[in-house]
């Protein structure tokens, strides 16, 4: 068994295209996928030994902590279906923020993010939703309750269930890393590392057997 805590959208993606490629691999390990309540608490578990790896973005301190940089998160804005974003695809932040936004609470990892791209506009948000379903957030988006800020794989799925997608200028994006403790990883800690650097064009020569 490995067990793997990731801040919610991080297991959307990248997690679940990772754990895929790893069970095919080492299809005998069950995967234990832990949600934590807040950021903080990814680098806390696997601290504490409840989990072994971590996912999570740059907003948490990890000095004492092993980690993998993985490729960065571009976040891309998510409108209703009849939204008029012109040509170009691509919004400002001052136009963003003039949208009714829907939104998680304060203190969750998407709320973080959705604050930090927009912080530059200087005015109230429109938050016209606050849920933390997370699940609910592209219905909501496609029911025309307002618009969101997601990751662009996130995003990309919802415009294919027929949303309006657009960018970000300046273009933002979101710092993802894998956490690990300094003693030496299981045998399937190792090898999800290996699975992961491979994925991402790493280099896994570290992580050789019995090199941690």
């Amino acid at each position: 068994r490995l067990d793997i805590v990731a801040q919610t959208t991080l297991a959307v993606h990248p997690l679940a295209d990772l754990v895929g490629a790893f069970r095919k691999a080492y299809p005998a390990v069950v995967i234990g996928i832990e949600d934590p309540e807040h950021a903080a608490a990814v680098a806390e578990m696997v601290r504490n030994g409840q989990s072994e790896l971590g996912l999570t973005d740059f907003s948490v301190p990890v000095e004492d902590l092993r980690t993998y940089e993985l490729p960065d998160q571009q976040i891309l804005v998510v409108l209703p279906p009849d939204t008029d974003i012109g040509p170009h695809n691509s919004l400002t932040v001052s136009q963003v923020v003039a949208f009714d936004l829907i939104v998680t609470p304060p203190g969750t990892n998407s709320r973080a993010i959705l604050d930090a791209a927009l912080a530059d506009a200087g005015v109230p948000l429109r938050v016209a939703v606050e849920t933390p379903h997370r699940a609910a957030i592209v219905p909501l988006v496609l029911a025309g309750a307002g618009a969101t800020l997601l990751p662009r794989s996130m995003a990309e799925d919802a415009a294919r269930q027929g949303a309006r997608i657009a960018t970000l200028d300046p273009p933002v994006v979101h710092r993802v890393q894998l956490l690990w403790r300094r003693e030496p990883l299981s045998p399937a800690g190792r090898a999800f590392v290996r699975t992961v650097m491979a994925a991402t064009d790493g280099d896994s020569s570290a992580f050789a057997e019995g090199a941690l």
